[in-house]
């Protein structure tokens, strides 16, 4: 990676940060643990197999321009794949989006269910608008991409958490674990992908 790398860093969002990598070739990211929950949307020329790691589990996906993956706070992850790809990294903070979480799930720090290469148009949607505003010569009010981080944050949660009204045993109310402390800081996720490139 190169230190032209597109980041959010100088669109001072609250609680957000979006950055785009590029990977050429045959790859592997070395294993990590996400300080903040995470929304990965991959662009590749054509479908690629991916094999992922989370947790101990290995599975393998077939990556498009139309999926994404949902990594939650403090679950290691490791990548490996053949072919040369880009990667749009959203990483959403807990602190600012539990008043969101509580709404949609009665809980401040819902318990996230992990998602790898799956079809949701609506977060490939608004992350492609925030991509797409992170890299805009002349970017809108910081207002806007605020507001689609937080329209992300809610669909996540009502859609990607075990929350109370479904029943599902993913429900935890711990901000530690949320937070994903202990973990790689972001900073050295964001440095260590960039080395990378």
């Amino acid at each position: 990676m190169s230190s032209s790398a597109p980041t959010s860093y100088n669109r001072n969002w609250t609680g957000i940060e979006v950055h785009r990598y590029r990977f050429a070739g045959k790859h592997e990211i070395d294993e990590l643990e996400l300080p903040q929950l995470a929304v990965c949307l991959p662009h590749v020329g054509r479908a690629s197999a991916l094999r992922l790691t989370v947790g101990d589990t290995i599975v393998t996906r077939e990556i498009t321009n139309d999926v994404v993956s949902i990594s939650p706070a403090g679950l290691t992850r490791r990548v490996r794949t053949k072919d040369p790809f880009e990667l749009t990294v959203i990483f959403l903070d807990s602190l600012v989006f539990g008043d969101i979480a509580h709404a949609e799930t009665g809980l401040h720090y819902p318990e996230i269910i992990p998602q790898s290469g799956s079809a949701d148009p609506l977060i490939r949607s608004l992350g492609m608008a925030l991509d797409h505003e992170m890299r805009a010569p002349i970017p809108k009010p910081t207002s806007y991409g605020e507001r689609l981080a937080s329209v992300l944050a809610s669909h996540i949660f009502a859609h990607h958490s075990g929350h109370p009204r479904d029943g599902n045993v993913h429900r935890r109310d711990d901000p530690a674990r949320w937070q994903g402390y202990p973990a790689t800081p972001l900073r050295t996720v964001h440095r260590h992908w960039r080395a990378r490139w």
